[in-house]
């Protein structure tokens, strides 16, 4: 489904590709290139239409994956001191 760029470049900057995105035609390339790219309403390696919604449901799972990870890091930062005042109370 997906095409492989060559050493994982992005086809627009032609650098290593960076918070990488995939079109609906399955190019990928950094999710700043292709949101700038966005306007000329086409992919820069098939032409085939770019539509803004494929490409905002993946802005939106970034946002929702980095929401999550900052729970996750709360949460262990909460567990570790649970576990740790646990620890020093158990000598009280």
């Amino acid at each position: 489904m997906f095409k492989n760029n060559n050493n994982n470049k992005c086809p627009i900057c032609l650098d290593i590709i960076d918070n990488e995105c995939f079109t609906a035609c399955g190019h990928s390339f950094c999710l700043e290139c292709i949101l700038q790219w966005q306007s000329k309403r086409n992919c820069p390696c098939c032409r085939a239409d770019l539509k803004l919604t494929h490409t905002q449901r993946i802005i939106d799972l970034q946002a929702e994956i980095a929401r999550l990870e900052g729970e996750l890091k709360t949460n262990k930062v909460i567990r570790f001191f649970s576990i740790i005042g646990d620890f020093f109370l158990s000598f009280v």
